[in-house]
């Protein structure tokens, strides 16, 4: 049995979101990208079975640039499986040889940022509370 793991190059997690000026997207040009998370967790998960032997091959599948294939850092091979590796053929496969169709079915309206939040307030006792919600209308 194969392990197949689908991985996707994402805005990295530590970075703050810029929203394009003509609110089309977010900002990606000069911003720090990284594997995403859940599928660095699912690409260990895929190894430990492996270690296992409840699989016999592990397939990481990115859909995108080539520049995706260098997402993170890899573990040392040992240089049997480096000797293997270079025997097994790479295939280079297209989204048309696939027969995928590559056109958007998403149209983008608007994105914006979040509203700010409101500054909160610190109350003594319930009393209080229940005072200031009055107050605003909410009970």
């Amino acid at each position: 049995m194969r392990a197949l793991v689908g991985c996707k190059r994402v805005i990295d997690y530590a970075v703050k979101v810029r929203v394009k000026p003509d609110k089309t997207g977010v900002v990606t040009d000069g911003v720090k990208h990284s594997m995403n998370p859940f599928d660095e967790i699912a690409v260990e998960e895929a190894v430990r079975m492996k270690e296992k032997k409840l699989v016999s091959e592990i397939v990481a599948v990115s859909c995108g640039p080539a520049q995706y294939l260098r997402l993170n850092e890899p573990r040392y091979a040992t240089l049997p499986n480096i000797m293997k590796a270079k025997k097994k053929p790479m295939e280079k496969k297209t989204a048309k040889d696939l027969g995928v169709d590559l056109a958007p079915r998403i149209q983008i309206i608007s994105v914006e940022d979040p509203p700010v939040r409101e500054a909160g307030q610190k109350v003594d006792d319930v009393d209080q509370l229940i005072t200031k919600l009055k107050g605003l209308g909410r009970i």
